[in-house]
């Protein structure tokens, strides 16, 4: 819903959209996702059509998650001591 709603507020106004939203996979499971897209229009302003590009970026997102929690783990070793 989160990136359905993003999208059509694009549309609506005309103008680039550039989030990062997890997106069910056609097999049942979840992605991390980089959407990107952009209007092109004529010469006035009237919108032609859209380009969009969609990058998995799951891997990306693991690994923040255990960088977050090995800085986590770190920071308590030290607030221990």
């Amino acid at each position: 819903p989160h990136a359905e709603r993003r999208w059509r507020d694009a549309v609506r106004a005309g103008r680039r959209l550039n989030v990062e939203v997890r997106l069910r996979r056609a097999g049942g499971g979840y992605a991390w996702t980089h959407l990107q897209a952009a209007p092109l229009t004529d010469g006035h302003g009237r919108v032609l059509k859209w380009v969009a590009m969609i990058v998995d970026i799951s891997e990306r997102k693991r690994a923040e998650e255990r960088l977050q929690a090995s800085e986590q783990q770190l920071a308590s070793m030290f607030a221990d001591s």
